[in-house]
């Protein structure tokens, strides 16, 4: 999920570290998911970022984790799958928003 840090809920959290919006509403998620998910014997980690490139604290590490596990698997160090897997998706997710502007400019 994408967050927009500017919004006047979320300032005070980006300000205060990198990723503090995106954590910010990690917590949210979790207020309103955990139990349910725990009925279901399920754990849940919302991997959130904001739309400067930041991520949530909880799904950072999930993420840092699965390009540990994917460099594992390619025989590709920590040290370079992680950066190289977090720069992919930081690409991916700024080109979906330079596409949302470029709708929104044509409308």
């Amino acid at each position: 999920m994408l967050t927009y840090p500017l919004q006047p809920h979320l300032v005070q959290h980006a300000i205060a570290t990198p990723g503090g919006a995106a954590t910010f509403q990690e917590r949210l998620k979790h207020t309103k998911y955990d139990r349910v998910c725990a009925q279901q014997g399920l754990h849940l980690v919302p991997v959130l970022a904001d739309t400067f490139g930041a991520f949530g604290a909880a799904g950072l590490e999930l993420l840092k984790e699965l390009a540990r596990r994917w460099g594992k698997r390619i025989d590709v160090l920590p040290g370079t799958a992680i950066p190289l897997a977090l720069g992919r998706i930081n690409v991916a997710i700024m080109r979906g928003v330079a596409r949302l502007l470029l709708c929104n400019a044509q409308h």
